[in-house]
């Protein structure tokens, strides 16, 4: 069987590269023992943007209705007392003094909302907003109390003057007539 120069090279390297591996991982490999004084071991983090991680925890606590502020990337007494009040409400152990990825974790890990909804004076809560509130049923609007006037006494006919305008009622057995108060001198006045 004859292998072409290609299929070599394949081989070849199928073979070595287990053992390749391994010395490639023992030689990046070290051990605190082997460590000197005073070094540390290569590590190939990124540094932590601390603004871009304030402001994924500012979002992730407006989103549990925990952040009443305005996402800024600004570490402050409103993000602290915010992220406290989160851990308080949602049970956890979780560090305020600055933002970190467990925070965002802790954060991202809650799909409800864990803060309750607080509302300005005038307005309540309504599914998850604040909105004003209705104002009481009107009373039926009492009528004003209006002093009936006091019921005039007859006037006195002195010296039984007959009226002399008007119509006046008037009996004559066979039944009532109207007929002009001045011809009917002791007849009911009707007008």
């Amino acid at each position: 069987m004859r292998l072409t120069s290609m299929s070599l090279w394949v081989l070849m390297a199928l073979a070595l590269a287990p053992a390749a591996w391994a010395q490639s991982q023992t030689e990046q490999t070290a051990t605190f023992d082997e460590m000197p004084q005073g070094g540390s071991l290569p590590v190939s983090v990124a540094p932590i943007d601390t603004r871009d991680l304030t402001r994924s925890v500012q979002l992730e606590l407006k989103r549990v209705g925990c952040f009443p502020g305005v996402v800024d990337g600004l570490w402050g007494d409103t993000t602290k007392g915010a992220l406290a009040n989160f851990a308080r409400l949602a049970k956890l152990d979780v560090a305020t003094d600055a933002p970190t990825p467990v925070a965002v974790d802790a954060l991202k890990s809650r799909t409800d909302r864990v803060c309750p909804v607080i509302c300005p004076a005038g307005q309540v809560e309504q599914n998850g907003a604040c909105v004003a509130k209705a104002p009481p049923p009107a009373a039926k609007a009492a009528r004003p109390q209006v002093a009936a006037e006091p019921k005039r006494a007859p006037r006195a006919n002195p010296d039984n003057e007959r009226p002399s305008s008007g119509m006046c009622l008037r009996n004559d057995g066979r039944g009532q007539a109207l007929v002009p108060c001045s011809e009917a001198p002791g007849a009911r006045r009707v007008y």
